[in-house]
């Protein structure tokens, strides 16, 4: 006679990793900016768009969880697009638009984010190398925003549900005497830290950069970027020429250098103190 299979005694062993993996992890994000001397106002000029790859994502409302982190003049929005229409959700207002021409869609983003203006319209001179690891909303956002719109990808949205938390995590390889970025980007982080954060959701928001060396897989270098809201804006220290842009470099001695296991589980895994 086979042995009976043992009854499960639910509630009685609650799960200790439940409070641990509690978290969604945002990706595919773009933060965009109208330039500041079209709009000045930071109650205006902000978007975060979340580039989709189905239908189905496109319908999903789980960015608006983030929302409370951010001043309220934040947009968030869904973007969608096909072979003949691109599909934009504004998920705080609950409406939604399609637009066969990027030209389009780029005049009606301008109008969202007050970045018309009385300029004359000039094409944007951005470049763009071609990759397939360049989405389509990274193109867009360069190439058919008439210059009037800074924007950068963010790597990880990391929403910790257990005890309210928002990580922003960027991920770099380049290193040259510490850690850098391009000076665009660092100008987009600052105003996510100075202009945007919700100032009563301060201690539940953190902000990493994570320097990676290329030849060591084990040890990074991690920027608490919040530090930020606090420091004078930082010059340019270099010129890379095969990006072709500015650098902006944070030394050694302004990084905590651990293993990526140690950042991950006491950084990034653990209960908010």
């Amino acid at each position: 006679m086979a042995k009976p299979v043992k009854d499960e005694i639910y509630g009685t062993r609650p799960s200790r990793l439940n409070a641990i993996f509690d978290f969604r992890i945002f990706r595919n994000l773009f933060f965009a900016t109208c330039l500041h001397r079209i709009n000045p106002n930071p109650a205006s000029r902000y978007i975060l768009l979340k580039e989709c790859k189905s239908e189905r994502e496109f319908e999903d409302n789980a960015l608006l969880q983030i929302a409370p982190f951010f001043t309220a003049g934040l947009r968030l929005g869904n973007i969608f697009w096909e072979e003949d229409r691109i599909h934009i959700r504004s998920l705080k207002a609950a409406t939604q638009k399609s637009f066969e021409n990027p030209d389009h869609l780029a005049k009606f983003l301008l109008q969202v984010l007050k970045c018309d203006g009385k300029e004359e319209w000039q094409p944007s001179t951005a470049t763009i190398r071609e990759s397939a690891r360049v989405s389509s909303l990274s193109k867009f956002l360069r190439l058919n925003m008439y210059g009037r719109v800074a924007s950068t990808d963010i790597d990880f949205l990391i929403f910790h549900e257990a005890d309210n938390r928002l990580t922003l995590l960027e991920e770099k390889l380049y290193t040259q005497g510490g850690g850098s970025i391009g000076h665009g980007q660092y100008l987009s982080f600052r105003e996510i830290v100075t202009d945007i954060v919700n100032p009563e959701m301060l201690k539940n928001f953190r902000f990493y950069l994570m320097f990676l060396p290329e030849q060591d897989t084990t040890t990074c270098y991690i920027y608490n970027f919040m530090q930020e809201r606090k420091l004078a804006v930082r010059s340019p220290a270099f010129f890379d020429p095969h990006r072709k842009e500015q650098r902006i470099l944070f030394g050694y001695n302004e990084m905590h250098k651990m293993t990526l296991d140690k950042f991950l589980g006491d950084w990034l895994l653990n209960k908010l103190t």
